[in-house]
C-alpha cells in the first residue's frame, strides 16, 4: 500500500511525550492530566506561554490548567 501523498512540509510526526518535557513553542495539544487517586483525564487544550490552557468551544485559549500533565501530544495545525 502506498503512502498518501502530502505536500512538502505538511507531514507531522508526533508521539506521546512524558511529563517534564514541554512543547518548544505555543501549539494545540492533547494532554493527560493526573487528578489524583489514580484518575487521569484526557483534554484537548493549548500550550501557551509555558502553561497548558483549556480550549474553549470557539477555539480560543481559556483558563490555565494547574494540574500535572502526565503525557502530551502536539496536534498538527489545521489548515
Amino acid at each position: 500500500m502506498a503512502a498518501p501523498e502530502k505536500a512538502e512540509g505538511q507531514l507531522v510526526i508526533c508521539g506521546w511525550m512524558p511529563s517534564g518535557t514541554f512543547p518548544a513553542e505555543d501549539c494545540e495539544v492533547v494532554a493527560d492530566f493526573d487528578l489524583g487517586y489514580g484518575t487521569v483525564v484526557r483534554q484537548n487544550c493549548f500550550y501557551v506561554d509555558g502553561h497548558f490552557t483549556f480550549r474553549v468551544n470557539s477555539g480560543d485559549v481559556g483558563a490555565r490548567i494547574d494540574m500535572e500533565a502526565v503525557r502530551w501530544m502536539r496536534l498538527p495545525p489545521v489548515e
